[in-house]
């Protein structure tokens, strides 16, 4: 019986060790209004980037941020860069 129960346990684990991982995109929706250097270190760094003049806000820029599959914009101020929105590819 004890042999049943620790094969059950064992199998159980295994069964949900992969339940806590999330798609980097979705984790990257779960980092809007925070710091981009919090999104980079839950995700990694973007495959490539570039900024341009922000049309929201002055004296800012537009970040966008590539990763496979989609795209993380965010808004760079002097002080700060947050995350503003995920666009899925």
């Amino acid at each position: 019986m004890k042999k049943l129960l620790i094969a059950s346990l064992l199998l159980l684990a295994f069964v949900l060790c992969g339940c806590g991982a999330q798609d980097p995109a979705e984790t990257a929706e779960s980092y809007v209004g925070r710091e981009v250097s919090e999104l980079i270190e839950a995700i990694g760094e973007p495959n490539e980037s570039f900024y341009q003049t922000s049309c929201a806000m002055a004296d800012a820029m537009d970040g966008f941020l590539e990763y496979d599959g989609f795209t993380v914009i965010t808004l760079q101020q002097a002080d700060s860069e947050t995350v503003q929105r995920v666009d899925i590819k």
